[in-house]
């Protein structure tokens, strides 16, 4: 995301631990808008605060693993929650779907009656 003359990381791991989530939704609505799509990851370890910790490691790197742990599972499902009008999908749906032609942005939450078929695949979608 750009702010001012300078471009931010905003696709999850440490970002989306670190920055507020409130401000972290307002990043991802300004990619959605101009962009239509916004990839979000996270490491499964992420949302794992129970995790063992390695003592022997630098200040910085802990700082960097292991602050807001115990968050960010809390956070998640809120970051989820705030985007029910938008579809999750993977990567690798994502770029099949932009190959056969069969992509689309729901204008309102989906529902298992959406299901459709496009090619050979299906997909969730609704006609308006």
């Amino acid at each position: 995301i750009e702010i001012g003359s300078s471009v931010l990381p905003w696709g999850g791991g440490g970002y989306f631990r670190l920055i507020p989530i409130s401000a972290f939704k307002h990043g991802v609505k300004t990619i959605i808008k101009k962009q239509n799509a916004y990839t979000f990851y996270f490491h499964p370890w992420e949302i794992d605060p129970d995790q063992p910790k390695v003592n022997q490691a630098s200040r910085q790197y802990r700082f960097r693993h292991y602050t807001h742990l115990a968050k960010a599972q809390a956070k998640l499902s809120d970051l989820i929650e705030s985007f029910t009008h938008c579809r999750f999908i993977t990567c690798n749906t994502y770029l099949e779907e932009l190959n056969t032609g069969c992509h689309w942005l729901p204008p309102r939450p989906v529902r298992p009656s959406d299901q459709g078929v496009c090619g050979d695949k299906r997909i969730l979608a609704r006609q308006d």
